[in-house]
């Protein structure tokens, strides 16, 4: 999971694998699989970062 922060300042915790999209418009958004949406103060590239983070980290958890 990734930590995320929505616009009102609270922290969640988002399960990656269930990221339909990222839209930036101008405000970023995260669209679920499940079709619910949040709004985040962070932007698409910092999401895609820290998804690229957290699936290397899995990976070498692994070896």
């Amino acid at each position: 999971m990734i930590k995320l922060t929505k616009v009102d300042g609270r922290a969640i915790a988002v399960n990656e694998d269930f990221i339909e999209n990222i839209a930036s418009a101008p405000d970023t958004i995260i669209t679920m699989q499940s079709g619910r949406a949040f709004v985040v103060k962070e932007n698409m590239e910092e999401i895609i970062l820290l998804i690229k983070q957290f699936k290397k980290s899995c990976i070498s958890d692994t070896n």
